[in-house]
């Protein structure tokens, strides 16, 4: 990975409302704080968002779940399914779409049936888990790309545009170039959003779904 000032400049950044462009686990991400509204107007700017709610992932540590989510919103027996996804595939590629808290930031919150909801995954990448860890609180990591575009696996595909916008840190080991598991359990029957990184059978069979033919 870069040297430790390399992340302690991109912090910087983000905490004074810049973009980071980083690595994750599986595709390069663009960093912002999500309770900065300029900071996520940016954001959107530079990947050519059109107005309106957006879902964008944010990354948390492990321990903060309860700090951006409210799991007890969910039917009983689901939390301890949603602990267990959390104890095998966290640091890893697996984003989970959950309730989200009074305290969650509304800038990336998306209402659905039963309330607010936010995506979030805690990061196998190290500069990813220095970054979050040294921004102390979520920090949003949507994928590179601008709308439209396919989500980059290598810097040199990032657009010139979001290059330019944002501190760059570049560091091994390089994105697997497969995003995320995304799963969404905040329907009757959780759904997979996104076949990633995370085998879907794997999380539907620790939700208590049956496995689904291939």
């Amino acid at each position: 990975m870069k040297s430790e000032p390399n992340i302690r400049e991109a912090i910087s950044v983000i905490k004074n409302g810049g973009l980071v462009l980083h690595p994750t686990g599986g595709l390069w991400g663009l960093a912002a704080d999500p309770y900065n509204e300029d900071a996520v107007d940016r954001l959107r700017l530079a990947k050519w968002v059109p107005p309106g709610p957006r879902p964008f992932v944010i990354l948390i540590e492990s321990g903060w779940l309860s700090d951006v989510c409210d799991i007890e919103k969910l039917p009983s027996g689901m939390v301890a399914r949603i602990l267990r996804l959390v104890e095998r595939f966290w640091p890893g590629g697996l984003t989970l779409i959950l309730p989200a808290s009074e305290s969650a930031p509304r800038t990336v919150c998306v209402n659905g049936a039963t309330g607010p909801t936010i995506a979030v995954r805690c990061d196998d990448h190290p500069a990813a888990l220095a970054l979050c860890k040294g921004f102390g609180k979520p920090l949003i990591s949507t994928s590179s790309n601008r709308t439209g575009q396919d989500p980059p696996g290598i810097l040199e595909d990032v657009d010139p545009g979001i290059r330019a916008a944002a501190f760059v840190v570049d560091s091994a080991p390089p994105p697997s170039g497969q995003g995320s598991t995304i799963v969404d359990v905040c329907t009757p029957v959780p759904q997979i959003r996104r076949s990633g990184r995370v085998p879907a059978q794997h999380v539907l069979e620790l939700l208590g779904r049956p496995r689904q033919n291939s």
